[in-house]
């Protein structure tokens, strides 16, 4: 959701026609709307970041961005196979409040500047420190601004002038920010921090640049692209129930043949208690347990597409374990059946 306050910052903010009762379509291809923040712990939240920005650069925001966390309920690990899942936002969530700059980088404040120092990213076109700090707070929002970047040149120019997974996302972005961050997602704890600052942080992109917020839908899909710039090899599942879930509603997500979500009304009475286990998963890094199922799932992917003599997805596309299940027409049963066949012999 994206608060943004008119000229002169006015507190009562514009008033938007509710999305809620849309269907699941209209409200994916709709941009994230802009509402007031009627509650209180929320207004003091931004009250406070809007300071920290005045305090910092002595100018007044032009816009502000919020993206929840998310809890998974059914379906673990299996999003970046192709297969359904059913998560649901969560309260915690990341702001961003910003404005556009006359330079040509990116300077991030934090809330919490002992945990989270200012950083100064892009000054003069150079990313490559930037992109070598993987894992630290402010690439996941290097890779947030990167990926609305792409996702505007690709609809300036067409999707050849995109900027690819490997691309090297080096030179100057359209212009340049100032964003003052606050997060209360827990970050490392399995609960999306890093998905909600990256989404966050391209709705940020687009108000600040002038260039209007694509669907939902969309900014799911950039930012499940973009988030891999850090490192992390997800499937799509953080990014899509950060901007496509509603209140009281798990959301039931789609990834074949592309992206689609479903609401799934809770009853009022039910109660999900989210314990932090305290072990930190930090799954941008490149020998993760996160990143390593990953590869072995495409891994799995390739030797039963090679064993049944079909061909793998196109580029950019990656094989995974729901394609071979549909290009085979094979069930998942039959498949388990073949890998004995299909894997090569121990050396």
């Amino acid at each position: 959701r994206t608060h943004k306050w008119g000229v002169g910052m006015d507190k009562q903010g514009h008033e938007r026609a509710s999305l809620e009762d849309a269907d699941a379509e209209a409200y994916e291809n709709a941009p994230p709307a802009l509402i007031q923040a009627t509650d209180s712990v929320l207004q003091e939240r931004l009250r406070s970041l809007v300071a920290l920005f005045e305090k910092e650069w002595s100018c007044k925001p032009t816009f502000a961005c919020r993206a929840p966390g998310r809890v998974n309920v059914i379906g673990e690990h299996i999003d970046y196979s192709g297969y359904s899942v059913l998560p649901m936002a969560l309260h915690a969530d990341v702001l961003i409040v910003g404005a556009s700059s006359e330079d040509d980088f990116v300077t991030v404040i934090n809330s919490d500047p002992e945990r989270y120092g200012a950083q100064k990213m892009g000054e003069g076109g150079s990313w490559s420190e930037v992109w070598t700090q993987r894992g630290a707070w402010h690439t996941y929002i290097a890779s947030g601004l990167w990926g609305a970047e792409e996702e505007l040149r690709e609809r300036a120019e067409g999707a050849s002038a995109g900027l690819g997974e490997h691309g090297a996302r080096q030179g100057t972005l359209r212009r340049g920010l100032r964003l003052a961050v606050d997060g209360t997602v827990p970050p490392a704890a399995g609960l999306s921090s890093s998905s909600a600052l990256v989404c966050a942080s391209a709705i940020a992109a687009f108000c600040g640049w002038g260039q209007g917020v694509p669907s939902r839908k969309r900014v799911a899909e950039v930012c499940a692209r973009s988030e891999r710039y850090v490192g992390t090899q997800g499937g799509g599942m953080d990014q899509a129930a950060s901007m496509l879930s509603r209140e009281g509603q798990a959301l039931l997500v789609s990834f074949a043949p592309s992206l689609s979500a479903s609401p799934v009304p809770l009853p009022p009475s039910l109660a999900f208690v989210v314990a932090n286990s305290l072990a930190a998963a930090h799954k941008a890094h490149t020998l993760s347990p996160f990143n390593v199922r990953v590869a072995e799932c495409r891994l799995a992917s390739l030797l039963l597409l090679r064993h049944l003599s079909l061909a793998p997805p196109p580029p950019p596309g990656h094989p995974t374990l729901s394609f071979v299940e549909v290009t085979s027409g094979k069930s998942k049963h039959d498949l388990l059946s073949l890998l004995p066949d299909a894997l090569p012999p121990s050396p």
